[in-house]
């Protein structure tokens, strides 16, 4: 990988940070920013209460201070599914596509992938990322509804607290999107959908994995800094969920579990995928909002490996970038397809 080539999208992150962790903050799992072993197995009773409180991401912002003085809940020292614990699950919605799908969420959202932006970098028009899950699924959808419009909100780099508060990193650095916004990803989403009522379903949602990718280095073998994190991220996802949920009571909201490419060299990553899994499992039943396992289609305990996840990403290329292949991102739009109900229709 050429790495000077990253040198002008990465330099405004934290100071001290390697550079195979801007990697992994990229979305790319680059295979050698995941060598930190884990021990969530070593987990000892009472560790969660308290741990960890110090060792985060450092200061997490003003727009964090903002939602806990309008009344959003701390978290700290909390079981990961103490955000949703208490909400009684909402149905799923079911609504056919109409005139607009909106694709929410971080690279993959957006598509990425490390070959195409190192081979147009610094030029790196949006426009050359037309085969990830989001142009897959609207593929899917075009025979049910020909004049379905997609906007794709999708930002690379776009953590859960990024999403909220606002800051794409992407293009803070001149980079494009598919479709621009000023204002964080969830403000712009609120927008559309208060501007287009009735009008957009389904919504596709994936974010959390930028903010899972860099506990390992951050929590090491510390069990409650990882149960602290993942805490911050189901209040996260559940701010997010709910408030599109608010404003779009009837739009068919499709997320996806993560897959894993860490366990090639730490088995024991597949723990944390797990736990943050769940996270996803409990915000979306909170928030009548569809999932779709692309976990089990990447990293099913019966399917070849590593055969399967380096078909299915490009983790096992000279870039070793995690991000899914063409053949993977068609996979989780086909997951997304089944978990939507929406092949009846065609029937």
């Amino acid at each position: 990988m050429d790495a000077d080539r990253f040198d002008t999208l990465i330099r405004s992150l934290s100071e001290g940070t390697t550079r195979r962790g801007i990697t992994r903050l990229l979305g790319g799992l680059a295979l050698g920013a995941l060598l930190c072993p884990l021990s969530l197995a070593a987990k000892k009773d009472g560790n969660h209460k308290n741990g960890g409180k110090d060792q985060g991401t450092g200061k997490k912002g003003d727009n964090d201070q903002d939602r806990n003085e309008k009344g959003t809940q701390d978290t700290t020292g909390k079981d990961p599914d103490a955000t949703v614990a208490a909400r009684a699950t909402m149905p799923t919605k079911f609504n056919p596509p109409q005139k607009y799908y909106l694709a929410l969420g971080d690279s993959l959202a957006f598509g990425f992938q490390f070959a195409i932006f190192n081979q147009y970098f610094p030029s790196v028009p949006p426009d050359l990322f037309v085969h990830g899950y989001v142009d897959d699924l609207s593929q899917l959808l075009h025979p049910i509804r020909p004049d379905i419009e997609t906007i794709n909100y999708g930002c690379p780099v776009e953590t859960t607290d990024s999403f909220i508060g606002g800051g794409c990193l992407y293009t803070a650095q001149g980079h494009q999107l598919h479709a621009s916004y000023s204002v964080s990803q969830l403000e712009a989403a609120i927008a559309f959908l208060r501007s287009h009522q009735g009008q957009v379903s389904p919504i596709t949602f994936n974010l959390g994995s930028n903010d899972l990718n860099v506990l390992p280095g951050l929590c090491g073998g510390d069990v409650s800094c990882y149960e602290l994190h993942l805490a911050q991220i189901a209040e996260n996802l559940d701010e997010i969920l709910g408030a599109l949920r608010a404003v779009a009571p009837n739009s068919e909201i499709l997320t996806f579990t993560n897959y894993n490419v860490a366990f090639l060299v730490n088995p024991n990553s597949s723990q944390l995928t797990e736990a943050f899994n769940k996270v996803v499992e409990d915000t979306a039943a909170a928030h009548g909002v569809r999932v779709a396992d692309v976990y089990a289609a990447f990293n099913g305990k019966k399917l070849p490996q590593p055969a399967t996840i380096c078909d299915l990403t490009l983790v096992c290329t000279a870039l070793q970038d995690g991000h899914p292949s063409d053949a993977g991102y068609q996979v989780i739009a086909e997951q997304l397809w089944d978990a939507s109900e929406y092949k009846k229709l065609g029937d």
